[in-house]
C-alpha cells in the first residue's frame, strides 16, 4: 500500500501551540568541522546568499504537496531493515553555515536521513528528511537572507550554504543541498533535495510505536560518552549509536495526553532517555527496523525531575487519502 507523500497545511495559531526548541548550535567540541566547512564554502563556489535562498524556499514551499508516493514499510524486507547493531546507521549530518568574515564561520548542526519516495527510480533527486528548526536559527539565517537581498558590502557575509555530511563506503562525503522541497512546519519536519546520491534510504511506517515499547533513537555526540552502550566513530570525528529508548507517551497540539489506537491526534512523541545536542532530525526506529519517528530534542514537563526526548511520529510525513 502506498499513500501520497505530502505535507499538511497548518495555520499560525497551530504552529504557535507547540513548544519550539532552539537550534542545536555547534559548540566548541564541534569546532574541528570548521576547517572542512570552510573548505566547502570555497570549493563549492556558492553564490552570495545561498543559505538565504534556502530560507526563502522554506517559507515559500511549506505545506507543498509533493507529487510522489512514499511506501508504507511497516515490516521491511531484510535488505531494507535498519540494523541497530551495525556501524552503518543510514543517518547523516546536516550543516548550515555562514562565513562572517573576521567573526569566523557560524554554523548550526542537525541530523537527518534519506527516504525513497519511489523505489527503483533512478532519475529523481535524493530526498533527505531533517528537523526544520536548524534552518530557523536567526543568528545566521536572517543575516544570510538580508545580505542576499542587499547590494551592500560583497566581502562580508559573502558565502553561505548547507551540506549533507555522510559516510558512503567508509569514505566521508560532503554534498551541497540543492533546494528545500517542502516542510511540515507544525511538526518541525523539513524535506531537502541533494540531487542524485548514493545515500542509503530508510524504510518508514506511519503506525506509531506503542507506549511502553522499546524504540531505537539515533544519538550523536561530539565526544565518546562513558556508557555500556557501544558507540561508533562517525562523520567529522563525532560518535553515534542507536540508543534503546522507552516510549513514554504522546501529546496532541494543545499538550494534552493522547492515546494510540484512538482518534486522538498524535503530535508529540515522548521517549526516554533524552538525546544529546546534534541528534535533532535523526530517525527513531522500532523493533522491526523501520522509522516510526523523528527526534526533535529534549524537554522536561512541569513537575518532572528528568528530561526526556521529544520527537514527532512518522505519520506526519504522510497524508492518508
Amino acid at each position: 500500500m502506498k499513500v501520497p507523500l505530502s505535507v499538511r497545511a497548518c495555520s499560525t495559531r497551530r504552529m504557535q501551540s507547540l513548544p519550539r526548541l532552539p537550534p542545536a548550535l555547534f559548540q566548541r567540541s564541534f569546532s574541528f568541522l570548521s576547517r572542512d566547512i570552510a573548505a566547502a564554502l570555497v570549493a563549492d563556489q556558492h553564490p552570495p546568499g545561498e543559505l538565504g535562498r534556502l530560507a526563502r524556499e522554506y517559507e515559500q514551499r511549506s505545506a507543498t504537496v509533493l507529487q510522489c508516493q512514499l511506501p508504507i514499510e511497516h515490516i521491511p524486507c531484510p535488505a531494507r531493515k535498519v540494523d541497530v547493531s551495525s556501524p552503518d546507521s543510514g543517518s547523516v549530518l546536516i550543516v548550515h553555515a555562514l562565513d562572517c568574515g573576521q567573526a569566523g564561520i557560524k554554523k548550526t548542526i542537525g541530523s537527518g536521513f534519506a527516504i525513497r519516495p519511489r523505489p527503483g527510480s533512478s532519475d529523481e533527486d535524493t530526498m533527505v528528511l531533517t528537523c526544520a528548526h536548524t534552518l530557523e536559527d536567526r543568528s545566521i539565517v536572517q543575516i544570510a537572507s538580508s545580505h542576499s537581498k542587499s547590494n551592500g558590502d560583497k566581502d562580508m557575509y559573502s558565502r553561505s550554504g548547507s551540506w549533507v555530511i555522510s559516510e558512503v563506503g567508509g569514505q566521508l562525503a560532503t554534498e551541497p543541498l540543492r533546494s528545500v522541497l517542502s516542510a511540515v512546519r507544525h511538526a518541525d519536519i523539513l524535506l531537502l533535495s541533494v540531487g542524485r546520491s548514493p545515500l542509503r534510504t530508510l524504510p518508514v511506517s506511519p503506525f506509531p510505536a506503542a507506549v511502553g515499547s522499546t524504540v531505537y533513537a539515533h544519538f550523536v555526540s561530539a565526544q565518546k560518552p562513558e556508557s555500556d552502550r557501544q558507540w561508533f566513530p562517525w562523520v567529522g570525528g563525532t560518535w553515534r549509536t542507536w540508543m534503546p529508548c522507552t516510549v513514554t507517551g504522546y501529546k496532541d497540539r494543545r499538550g494534552r495526553v493522547a492515546q494510540t489506537g484512538t482518534y486522538d491526534e498524535l503530535t508529540q512523541m515522548m521517549f526516554y532517555p533524552a538525546p544529546p545536542p546534534g541528534s535533532s532530525g535523526g530517525p527513531i526506529v522500532n523493533e522491526s527496523g523501520t522509522v516510526v519517528g523523528v527526534t526533535l530534542g529534549s524537554m522536561r514537563d512541569y513537575g518532572q525531575s528528568r528530561q526526556q526526548g521529544w520527537g514527532v511520529p512518522a505519520q506526519d510525513i504522510y497524508e492518508v487519502s
